[in-house]
């Protein structure tokens, strides 16, 4: 005989912490999640009183809410953004040996069992990683972010599901996240509410329809032949997923997909769980871009000069391509801040960028500022001959902006400076001796008068 899918296999999965109480605080289900964050274990915790074990929350907003659940049939939601510290979860450790407090949401609603009794469900999403990686990215708006969930699952015994259906099924339908179950071929048998609010699809439009009807085309067909081969050996997984929705809007999720599996081991239901993480991943890519863009310029900043060119350093190493590097300095930039003011000098600099930018337009090549009134550009797979050419013509286009520079020793108009260098990466040489032999040549190109090239290949340094 099959296996019968309850309610609570699906709570297993659910990325949150589960309690049932009744009006006098008497704990009749406590979850896996539960487990995880207070080590406190499913037998202690059953039939103890919620405020025996957190005495913080008895008087407060968790218990108000709690009361209003039972009594009056009354949904309630408190925000960690709100209301700091409204229901402390163990970390690590708890009674003597202390707890640390997590940022959470929590929801709690009624639930009813019977005509006669009443529980109140409490739903707590830890939502500090989520917190601590926004402020991070905040903070310092260059570190890849990594985002773990920890979706746990429990089957219980046959005898537990007439029970505990009406409590779980009210558990279900209040998480914020999608919960979809499938049968083996990937048929959506159920969905929750959620599922309709993130996915756009009404039940009625995904029941008995596969679960491909939200692929939005843009993941290859290398990505599910992964998923499935971990989904088979492991019996779960996790990752995150670019969904499309019934008008073609398309939106990311993070999942989590397991199996369900018979006393056989043989696979009868997948449960996927899912959140949107759309707006997540939009600021992530903005506060990405930010961090390795120069705002006054809009070109690559030194960050992600730095990074390309330790790449292309390598790429070159392992293909046996030239790699060049060309220096660029504004001449007599100090007088020209000091004659004609500050907002001035940002207008030049400006300009120049556009300038470079039009010249440089190779997809493989990179243009930055290196700082101050210094630019750099890495030339990838680009001839000696070339690359000086392609200097040649910045340096004619930049004197043909004419930008008045009556403070300069040697032009009425703003002048450049710059020095090359190249080499075909090896394990005799390093892009940072490159880098120093452009800046040696930069340095002769102002000694020499400014207003000029010099060129050198790196070895002529060594």
């Amino acid at each position: 005989m099959l296996p019968v899918l309850t309610f609570q296999d699906v709570l297993s999965n659910i990325p949150n912490g589960v309690i049932i109480v009744d009006r006098e605080g008497k704990i009749h289900l406590w979850n896996r999640w539960m487990e995880s964050y207070t080590e406190i274990s499913t037998d202690e915790a059953i039939g103890e009183n919620l405020f025996t074990l957190f005495p913080e929350v008895k008087d407060g907003r968790v218990a108000f809410a709690m009361q209003a659940a039972i009594e009056y049939s009354q949904s309630s939601f408190l925000s960690h953004t709100i209301h700091k510290g409204i229901f402390p979860l163990f970390a690590t450790g708890h009674g003597d040996h202390g707890y640390t407090c997590v940022d959470q949401d929590i929801h709690i609603t009624p639930a009813q069992q019977d005509k006669d009794t009443y529980f109140a469900a409490i739903v707590i999403e830890d939502v500090s990683v989520a917190v601590t990686k926004e402020k991070l990215l905040k903070e310092r708006a260059r570190e890849e972010h990594e985002l773990n969930q920890k979706l746990l699952q429990e089957v219980k015994e046959r005898k537990q599901i007439e029970k505990k259906l009406r409590l779980s099924g009210a558990v279900i339908d209040a998480t914020m996240e999608g919960v979809v179950i499938t049968d083996a071929k990937s048929k959506i048998l159920s969905v929750n509410p959620a599922f309709g609010q993130i996915t756009g699809f009404l039940p009625e439009q995904a029941i008995h329809e596969k679960i491909k009807i939200l692929k939005s085309g843009k993941h290859t067909k290398e990505f599910y032949k992964n998923l499935w081969h971990t989904l088979v050996n492991e019996g779960q997984w996790k990752g995150e997923f670019l969904n499309k929705k019934p008008n073609g809007e398309l939106f990311d999720v993070e999942a989590s997909i397991t199996a369900i599996k018979d006393s056989n081991g043989v696979t009868q239901n997948y449960v996927n769980v899912f959140r949107d993480i759309t707006k997540r991943k939009k600021n992530e890519k903005l506060l990405n871009k930010l961090s390795k863009t120069d705002p006054l310029t809009e070109l690559a900043n030194r960050r992600a000069f730095d990074e390309s060119f330790e790449r292309e350093w390598r790429r070159g190493w392992r293909h046996s391509h030239l790699v060049g590097i060309a220096l660029i300095d504004v001449d007599y930039f100090k007088y020209y801040n000091d004659f004609y003011g500050h907002p001035a000098g940002d207008k030049c600099l400006q300009d120049i960028a556009k300038t470079l930018n039009s010249v440089i337009k190779r997809a493989d090549d990179l243009v930055a500022r290196y700082g101050g009134e210094e630019f750099v550009v890495i030339f990838s797979q680009n001839d000696p001959a070339g690359i000086v050419k392609l200097i040649e013509s910045v340096h004619k286009e930049i004197f043909n902006l004419r930008i008045p520079h009556n403070s300069s020793e040697i032009s009425k108009f703003v002048t450049i400076s710059s020095g090359i260098s190249w080499v075909i990466p090896d394990s005799e040489h390093s892009f940072s001796q490159l880098l120093e032999a452009a800046d040696k040549a930069l340095y002769e190109a102002k000694e020499n008068g400014r207003d000029r090239i010099v060129s050198k290949p790196l070895d002529v340094e060594r």
